[in-house]
């Protein structure tokens, strides 16, 4: 337990214009209260070893910190470290919340909440007191073992893809179409639908988009050697060229439409005087 002027609070949080507004509205409440940085390659390591060095009372950690889905780590290594974590989060979900409940979080405070209720929330594990409602608190961890029960049964299904279909899902989550899909990989379109109808079988879903969301959610990437690679992008087809009129002896219609009418004209110009020899032989 520690008094306001003693407790120190950790924020973190990619988006710099609230953590900063966090930061100074707990500072002007008396609490030491600093914004942590980020890590650039992704990864959670050096986050928790540096918070794990600080040692704050409490630390504020958004659910999305661009770690690829690994800040529930983050959150798990800070509740054993005894540091009191409540995790900011703009995922309306219940499941997301019990999924960090679980993990160790105290509370989860959605961005929807005022700055006065995450102060108080502050303020309540600072002295070490009870912020969740222990059945909520059990309902919503319920909530959370269920997605991922969920969710491990939807990586199941995508393990069970082949390569092919591993490419084409993956085009799908980049918003390319079928035609297009075909067009990068030099197949038919009917042999990417096909595919396509057989991705939804194996993720017994019914639309392009429901197996799109089922990926997402799971963070199901294809192995590098089967899907595209960062930044790829589908091909687009080059306008085609129009024949050089001059090439392998052909003329251009301009050319042909002259030449038709200068024919015309000349027969035009002959037939007086085919018909005036004709008049000169009967005389």
């Amino acid at each position: 337990m520690s008094h306001v002027g003693q407790t120190r609070v950790a924020v973190a949080d990619r988006h710099g214009l609230f953590a900063e507004c966090l930061v100074l509205v707990l500072q002007a409440r008396g609490y030491r209260s600093r914004r942590v940085p980020l890590p650039t390659t992704g990864r959670p390591e050096s986050l928790i070893s540096h918070l794990v060095s600080e040692r704050p009372d409490v630390a504020l950690i958004n659910a999305n910190l661009g770690l690829r889905g690994r800040e529930a780590s983050v959150v798990c290594a800070l509740a054993k470290h005894g540091i009191a974590v409540a995790v900011i989060t703009d995922f309306p979900e219940e499941e997301r919340w019990g999924e960090y409940l679980a993990t160790g979080a105290r509370i989860v405070i959605p961005k929807t909440q005022t700055l006065g209720a995450a102060v108080s929330v502050v303020r309540q594990l600072g002295r070490g007191e009870r912020v969740l409602d222990l059945q909520e608190r059990e309902r919503l961890i319920a909530l959370g073992n269920r997605r991922q029960a969920e969710l491990r049964v939807t990586r199941g299904q995508l393990s069970r893809l082949s390569a092919q279909e591993a490419v084409v899902l993956k085009h799908l989550m980049a918003g390319h179409g079928a035609a297009e899909i075909a067009e990068a990989r030099t197949v038919s379109e009917a042999t990417v639908r096909t595919q396509i109808k057989l991705i939804l079988a194996k993720l017994e879903v019914r639309s392009q988009l429901a197996a799109v969301a089922r990926a997402t959610q799971a963070g199901w990437q294809p192995a590098p050697q089967v899907g595209l690679s960062a930044g790829a992008t589908v091909p687009v087809r080059a306008p085609r060229r129009r024949s050089d009129p001059t090439a392998r002896g052909t003329r251009a219609p301009s050319d042909v439409a002259r030449s038709r009418t200068a024919a015309g004209q000349d027969l035009h110009h002959e037939r007086p005087r085919g018909a005036a020899a004709g008049h000169r032989r009967e005389a």
